[in-house]
C-alpha cells in the first residue's frame, strides 16, 4: 500500500475511524464523515470516493502506525514484550483505536482488513519470537496483548480496574526473563 499522502487524508481517515468507534460503521456515513470535520463532501470525495476507499485508508493508516510503533521499540528501553504488553493498555492511542475501527468493519470487509489484521500480529510476533526464542511463549505474548487491549477497551484505565495495574504486566515480565534465563543456562539450547 502506498503511504497517505496528505495531512488531509489522514484528517479523514481519523475522523472516519473516530465515527466508527462512536456511532458504528452504519453511522460513519460519507455525509456523517464530511460534517464531523467540518468539509464539503465533495472535498471528501476528491480524497475518498467511497466508503470502501475510506476503509482503504484506515488499513493504509493502521500499517504507518504499526511501523511507527516498531520503530518507537528501540528508544524505548523496553524488551519487546515490555512495549507491546505496555502498550496494549493504551486503548486511547491511535494505534489501538484504529485497531479497534478495523476489527468493528472486518465483518462487511472481511477480503480487505484481515489480511492488514494478520501481517501486523506476524510483524509482532517474529520479533517476539526473536526476543523471547519460544514459539508457544511467543504466541502466549500476543494473547496476552489482545487480552489486555479488550480488558482496556472495555474497562477503561479506571484506577479502579482490578486488572489494568501495572504489577500484572511487571509480573508477565519477569517471568518470560525467567524462561530467558532458563533456556539461556541449558546446554544445547535451540533457539527456537
Amino acid at each position: 500500500m502506498p503511504p497517505i499522502a496528505t495531512n488531509r487524508r489522514v484528517e479523514f481517515i481519523d475522523a472516519y475511524r473516530d465515527l466508527v468507534l462512536e456511532r458504528g460503521e452504519r453511522g460513519a456515513t460519507l455525509d456523517a464523515l464530511a460534517k464531523h470535520v467540518g468539509a464539503s463532501k465533495g472535498g471528501l470525495l476528491h480524497h475518498f470516493p467511497s466508503k470502501s476507499a475510506l476503509v482503504d485508508g484506515l488499513c493504509e493508516r493502521f500499517t504507518e502506525l504499526v511501523a511507527e510503533d516498531i520503530a518507537d521499540l528501540p528508544g524505548s528501553g523496553l524488551t519487546p514484550t515490555e512495549w507491546y504488553l505496555g502498550t496494549s493498555n493504551d486503548y486511547t492511542a491511535p494505534l489501538e483505536r484504529t485497531m479497534s475501527a478495523l476489527i468493528r468493519l472486518t465483518p462487511a470487509n472481511e477480503a480487505t482488513i484481515r489480511p492488514v489484521l494478520r501481517r501486523a500480529r506476524a510483524q509482532w510476533y517474529s520479533i517476539i519470537l526473536a526476543d523471547v526464542g519460544d514459539a508457544v511463549l511467543a504466541k502466549s505474548i500476543i494473547l496476552l496483548g489482545d487480552g489486555i487491549a479488550y480488558h482496556a477497551e472495555t474497562y477503561g484505565t479506571s484506577d479502579d480496574s482490578e486488572f489494568t495495574d501495572s504489577a500484572s504486566v511487571e509480573r508477565v515480565v519477569e517471568l518470560v526473563a525467567q524462561l530467558r534465563e532458563q533456556r539461556a543456562s541449558r546446554p544445547n539450547a535451540s533457539p527456537h
